[in-house]
This record gives C-alpha cells, structure tokens and sequence, in this order.
C-alpha cells in the first residue's frame, strides 16, 4: 500500500514539475530533488525487503513460479528498478545537453 501511495505521488509530482513543449520535449524541470530522492530511496527499501522475501518463499523454484502472482511479483521488482535506471538517465543526457 505504502509502495503503491508513493510511487503514484512521484508520477505525479513528477508530471506537475516538468514543462514540456510541443515535441514532447522537457523544457524545464522544477523537481525538488530532496523530495524525489526521498519518495525513490522509500520505494527501493520497500521493494528490496520485497525481493528478498520474494527470494526466501523460492525454495521450490518450479512450484513458485507456477503462479501467476509471483511472475507479477518479480515484474513489478525488475520494472521499477528499470524505471529508476532510466529515469535517472534521462536526467544526465538532458543536464550534458543543455549545459
């Protein structure tokens, strides 16, 4: 829940803070990065404490994922780390482009 309430407000803070022209292009970004930074360090803690449970309950790796819950699970892990990565990213090709 606490995950889900997060990562819903850094989408959306996220989206409220950048200005983007008609090329669908950032122009500007006014994220505060305590507050971004803070809202991902929160989300990875939850999610590696996630993983790791993930990563106890696979003693029988063929029984584990013969659930469709436990794909889900691990999608959602990989996903968001992905997420951050490129997140991340994209943010240093815009600050060596424009600087």
């Amino acid at each position: 829940m606490v995950f889900s309430l997060i990562t819903i407000s850094d989408i959306y803070y996220s989206i409220l803070s950048k200005e983007i022209d008609e090329n669908s292009m950032i122009i500007s970004d006014e994220r505060n990065p305590i507050i971004y930074i803070f809202m991902e360090v929160i989300c990875g803690i939850i999610l590696f404490y996630f993983g790791f449970h993930e990563i106890s309950q696979m003693k029988n790796i063929k029984k584990h994922f013969s659930e469709i819950w436990n794909w889900t699970d691990l999608l959602l892990i990989i996903t968001y780390f992905m997420m951050i990565v490129l997140d991340h990213l994209r943010d240093y090709y815009i600050v060596t482009t424009v600087f």
